[in-house]
């Protein structure tokens, strides 16, 4: 859960969001600080529809976040739940009651809110208007290297400081539909400790268990959604490695069995954005669903297409089925077309396989997990090996991909893949894309 921005907790921001009573008139101490921490738990579940961990997974709307016993025992810290879901639905709040008591393997539900567009609109308001209050004049991006996070051994910059433009650019903006709505919150709410700092956003990372590296805090560049980060590094580039699940989930395979063949997957590391085009051609529908759903087969996705009852009760939309937009014939037609059938078998296979040979070294993880693991943590070997060959060019990391402030050619980017070979073992191809607003 991100943490409220400090110009965010005030009375005067406060005062503006809540509807059903007057700061100024409250007499007691107590009880004036009492309604300050219930205020605050409101503006928590407004920061936390920018975090798709908080959303809600019954809804699909992005102003839809959970409301859990926890959150109101650590956040709102209320006595008792019933005054401060009284005040949220006093607010325009809309609570779903409904929730599920975790029993056994039932993972249970927690309740859901849904946050008024309106109280998001008086957050992005209230930001801009601070946030051309402190507008500074620094005009390039600029990476500090001081004191860098260290990433098993590999420097990642600490603090990033963005231009005055792309500040100036968020606060002209003019607020329209929802998504664009959602966008400027995600804007002023992530660029805040840019705005209050000069320029600089703050970089932190923590290392989970498989070895990947997670940026966390809402400044951080990493988790920041694409269409943002494209705005805000506008004029740096990405560089990605192609099909790296493929790549590397197929060489961990060779390294582990004597006979390893998988024709129809390195068919599709050849040729992936011809493939995509055809099966998008043949099914009429759109380039980017197809991409969506190769990249959830290259992470394990299953094949199933009929909604049936999860352990819960609950009827269930199989992922494969969501990525069609719920069309069930549209994601039976995919799994039927020539470029997928045995592309499909081959990554099953290749899950099923690595997942059993690699059972005993792994034997407190589930299969799934224990795929991921081999993965991630090769993945991370990757990155790793990438930024250090990119030098002070670099950004800032993501996972399969480095963002870097000065384009690099086609002959360096050969330069950096054998590197990678040579470090790390695997044949890795990087492709490189300029940022803008614009781009797909």
């Amino acid at each position: 859960m991100e943490k409220i921005p400090t110009i965010l907790r005030n009375d005067e921001f406060r005062q503006l969001i809540r509807d059903d009573l007057d700061f100024d008139q409250i007499k007691k101490l107590n009880t004036k600080k009492r309604e300050q921490r219930i205020t605050d738990g409101m503006t928590q579940l407004i920061v936390n529809t920018v975090n798709k961990f908080e959303a809600h997974s019954d809804y699909p709307f992005w102003n839809v976040v959970k409301l859990s016993r926890d959150f109101q025992i650590k956040v709102a810290t209320v006595k008792g739940y019933k005054q401060f879901q009284e005040t949220l639905e006093k607010n325009g709040f809309k609570i779903d009651h409904h929730y599920r008591i975790p029993i056994g393997t039932n993972k249970g539900k927690t309740k859901a809110v849904t946050v008024p567009e309106r109280k998001i609109e008086i957050a992005v308001k209230y930001l801009k208007e601070r946030h051309l209050v402190v507008l500074h004049n620094n005009h390039e991006l600029i990476i500090d290297w001081e004191n860098p996070y260290i990433f098993q051994g590999v420097a990642i910059p600490s603090r990033v400081r963005i231009s005055t433009k792309v500040m100036k650019d968020v606060c002209d903006e003019v607020l329209e539909v929802s998504e664009q709505l959602y966008r400027d919150w995600n804007l002023h709410l992530r660029l805040d400790s840019a705005f209050q700092n000069d320029g600089w956003m703050e970089q932190d990372f923590i290392e989970s268990d498989f070895g990947r590296l997670f940026g966390t805090g809402l400044s951080s560049l990493q988790s920041m959604p694409k269409e943002i980060l494209k705005r805000v590094l506008n004029g740096c580039y990405e560089l990605d490695v192609n099909t790296a699940s493929l790549v590397i989930l197929t060489e961990i395979h060779r390294r582990r069995f004597r006979v390893s063949s998988f024709p129809a997957i390195e068919r599709f590391i050849r040729l992936k954005t011809w493939i995509r085009e055809e099966v998008a051609r043949s099914l009429e529908i759109d380039v980017s669903t197809v991409k969506t759903a190769f990249t959830a087969i290259g992470f394990g996705m299953r094949s199933n297409t009929k909604s049936y009852f999860n352990e819960n009760g609950d009827i269930e939309v199989p992922t494969l089925t969501k990525t069609f937009g719920g069309d069930f014939r549209k994601s039976q037609e995919f799994l039927a077309h020539s470029e997928v059938k045995e592309f499909w078998i081959e990554m099953k296979n290749l899950f099923k396989e690595l997942s059993s040979d690699s059972k005993n070294e792994l034997s407190e993880l589930k299969p799934s997990q224990r795929v991921a693991y081999l993965y991630q943590k090769e993945e991370a070997g990757i990155l790793r090996s990438i930024c250090r060959n990119v030098g002070r060019n670099l950004v800032v990391p993501k996972h399969d991909a480095v963002i870097v402030k000065k384009s690099i050619e086609l002959k360096d980017r050969i330069k950096i893949q054998d590197r990678v070979h040579e470090e790390t073992g695997f044949k890795i191809e990087l492709s490189s894309k300029l940022l803008n607003p614009e781009g797909t």
